[in-house]
């Protein structure tokens, strides 16, 4: 089975991981959704690697040959990388894996 749409999310980290589960779970049973809160994957109180977020997105959307993807939000994890450059340089790496996957991609920002 494929999944329409992936959601990955920073922002579920602030509900309560009762509320998390459940806004999973219905959503999830509605549709052909995914959401994915990184935070419990990638990020860790210490650091950030980019690289490591890169290849846990591209192994989410080649497992559950995802055709679309939102990435909420690409604020959010350019705050968390220090140096300015390599904000540039996750958004082109990012942009090229989803390309060569044919995976649609919808990114959010905070303003």
């Amino acid at each position: 089975m494929s999944i329409e749409l992936l959601l990955i999310a920073l922002w579920l980290g602030i509900l309560p991981k009762s509320h998390r589960f459940a806004l999973r779970y219905a959503i999830s049973s509605l549709s052909k959704i995914k959401i994915v809160d990184v935070r419990d994957n990638v990020f860790s109180a210490k650091s950030f690697d980019y690289d490591l977020l890169l290849k846990y997105i591209e192994k989410q959307v080649k497992e559950a040959h995802v055709k679309r993807l939102v990435i909420d939000s690409i604020t959010a994890i350019a705050f968390s990388i220090q140096n300015p450059s390599h904000i540039r340089q996750f958004i082109f790496d990012l942009g090229k894996i989803l390309a060569t996957l044919g995976c649609t991609t919808v990114l959010t920002s905070e303003v």
